[in-house]
């Protein structure tokens, strides 16, 4: 087998492995929803109401051709007091 012929193989192998390491994302389910909102126990009652996950979908499985198919995106964390 000639070296073009082995670097194709390993370039068309890196191709699909990244492109499965992509598309792995999966949506936060109803535990991490509520981890990443934390306590809202010391908010006013309209905050909480605001904050609650009962009133909202959740956001579905990327299809082809949306951004978090075709994208890898690291997860969005910020300080808390």
């Amino acid at each position: 087998m000639s070296v073009l012929m082995k670097s194709l193989i390993v370039i068309v192998g890196l191709i699909i492995l990244t492109t499965t390491l992509i598309m792995a994302f999966e949506p936060p389910n109803k535990k991490e929803i509520i981890s990443a909102i934390g306590s809202t126990n010391d908010l006013p009652d309209s905050l909480q109401r605001a904050l609650s996950i009962d009133d909202f979908e959740p956001i579905p499985s990327p299809r082809s051709g949306d951004w978090l198919a075709e994208h890898y995106e690291n997860g969005q964390t910020f300080a808390r007091k």
